[in-house]
């Protein structure tokens, strides 16, 4: 089994920006494997960030004052974020 630390993490992500489309205006993660990897690329793109729950419920993550004018009803593009996988196949 081979391990990744956090800064690999952030690194492969930071290496990998250019594929996220510019449309994209939330970033949701899927609970929990794929909410780091959501989190630093939100961070990133500057963009709000929600998990899969507060996207069926119309809430984000609170983010300060940048996020009090954001409203989820207005979102065209959701990048959903996921760090795992079933089987590998």
């Amino acid at each position: 089994m081979n391990y990744r630390t956090i800064a690999d993490l952030n690194q492969l992500l930071s290496q990998q920006l250019n594929k996220v489309p510019l449309s994209v205006d939330l970033i949701v993660g899927v609970p929990r494997s794929g909410l780091l990897s959501a989190n630093i690329l939100a961070l990133k793109l500057n963009l709000p960030l929600t998990d899969i729950a507060g996207l069926c419920e119309g809430r984000i993550f609170q983010s300060g004052q940048r996020g009090k004018n954001f409203q989820i009803k207005d979102v065209q593009h959701a990048l959903v974020v996921d760090d795992s996988v079933w089987s590998g196949n």
